[in-house]
C-alpha cells in the first residue's frame, strides 16, 4: 500500500499576512498589553513628531501622531470594488451591538489595483473620544466605504480593539 503525502509550501511575506490566516480550536487570547509590544514609536529627525502605526493589514491601520503635546490617532479602513467611483464620501462602521457609527463626511479615496483587476477604496480620519471609547468597547463586524461593504475579520477586530487600548493610555 502506498502512502501519498501531499505538501505545499508557502512563502510567507509579513506584508500580506492576512492571507495566512491559522485557526486555533477554541481561540486564542493573547496576555493582556502583549499587542502594546508590537506598536514602536518613531521619532522625525527634525521636529518633535512621534508617529506610531499598527503593523500592515489589509483592513485598517491606526496611526498615532504626537507633536507639541498633542496627541491624534487616525484610523485607515480599506475596501475594494469593481467599479470605479471618485471623489466620494461616506464611511458607516457596524458594531455586533447592532449600533452603527456613521461619518457622511470622510472622503474616500480610490485608486487602481491592476493586479486585482479593480479598485482599492480607503479613507483616513481623525478619531475623537466618543470614537476612541466606542471603537474600545464595541466590536466592529463590517464596514461600507461609501457603497463598497466589507466584513472585518474577527481577529483583526479583536486586533484593532486592543492596539487603540495601547494607543490611547
Amino acid at each position: 500500500m502506498k502512502l501519498l503525502l501531499k505538501v505545499e509550501l508557502y512563502k510567507y511575506n509579513p506584508l500580506y499576512s492576512d492571507m495566512f490566516l491559522l485557526d486555533v480550536v477554541g481561540g486564542f487570547l493573547p496576555p493582556e498589553g502583549f499587542l502594546c509590544t508590537r506598536l514602536v514609536p518613531t521619532k522625525d529627525k527634525f521636529s518633535s513628531k512621534v508617529t506610531t502605526r499598527t503593523p500592515k493589514q489589509y483592513e485598517y491601520t491606526l496611526i498615532k501622531v504626537v507633536e507639541n503635546d498633542t496627541t491624534s490617532i487616525y484610523l485607515i479602513l480599506q475596501s475594494y470594488g469593481s467599479t470605479v467611483n471618485l471623489n466620494q464620501k461616506g464611511l458607516k462602521i457596524l458594531f455586533s451591538d447592532g449600533t452603527v457609527m456613521s461619518k457622511p463626511d470622510v472622503k474616500i479615496s480610490c485608486k487602481n489595483e491592476p493586479d486585482l483587476k479593480g479598485w482599492t477604496y480607503s479613507c483616513i480620519f481623525k478619531l475623537s473620544s466618543e470614537d476612541i471609547n466606542s471603537l474600545i468597547t464595541k466590536t466592529i463586524t463590517d464596514y461600507s466605504l461609501y457603497i463598497y461593504e466589507r466584513k472585518i475579520n474577527e481577529s483583526n477586530a479583536f486586533e484593532l480593539k486592543e492596539y487603540l487600548k495601547c494607543m490611547s493610555k
